[in-house]
């Protein structure tokens, strides 16, 4: 009965400390993790006060004026670094190995993946928390972020008829609807 009570009380931490639309909640078994799931696909568009930006091979991202950093650069392969000049949300991606930099990482998502896994020099985090982006009702990418006041999420998208991962981003729980928005205007050349 415990555990049971423990899982009702992190359901409702999860539900009023993230800001987002939550209509669908799978409440697992009790050693799973709890799982929300954004219901309502985000459509991509652009945003017409933004800059538009080289993002990956055949693709355009677009931020607002408040961000810095190199963008896209490469000589054998791409990598890829932006930031809130108040360093509230970074977005990059270093796919490489010894010789050679991608466009995408090895990880892969359908849509039924209910979280994936971020880890760092001194901890894994479990990212559980998802958000589908759509074009004209089809899916061109899924968000995957922890509820964290510094929260971590890897963006995924379509490459070689599967969903890679594309894009890493640490933000602040207060950002997580700018992300959302940045990642919006995500769109082929």
């Amino acid at each position: 009965m415990k555990n049971l009570v423990f899982v009702f009380a992190a359901l409702i931490l999860i539900l009023s400390s993230c800001e987002k639309n939550t209509a669908e909640i799978i409440i697992p078994e009790v050693d799973d993790l709890i799982v929300v799931i954004d219901s309502i696909c985000q459509e991509i568009g652009l945003n017409a006060n933004w800059n538009t930006e080289d993002f990956k091979t055949g693709y355009d991202i677009q931020f607002p004026d408040n961000y810095e950093g190199t963008g896209m650069i490469g000589f054998e392969g791409n990598t890829f670094q932006k930031k809130r000049i108040d360093d509230a949300v970074q977005l990059s991606y270093f796919y490489c190995d010894g010789l050679w930099c991608s466009d995408y990482g090895a990880t892969t998502v359908t849509d039924t993946t209910t979280s994936v896994i971020a880890s760092t020099i001194n901890s894994t985090i479990v990212l559980n928390l998802k958000t589908e982006f759509c074009d004209n009702g089809e899916t061109v990418g899924y968000l995957f972020y922890n509820c964290a006041v510094n929260a971590t999420g890897k963006y995924f998208m379509p490459f070689n008829q599967q969903f890679h991962e594309a894009l890493e981003i640490n933000f602040t729980e207060d950002t997580y609807v700018e992300v959302v928005e940045i990642l919006k205007t995500i769109h082929e050349e």
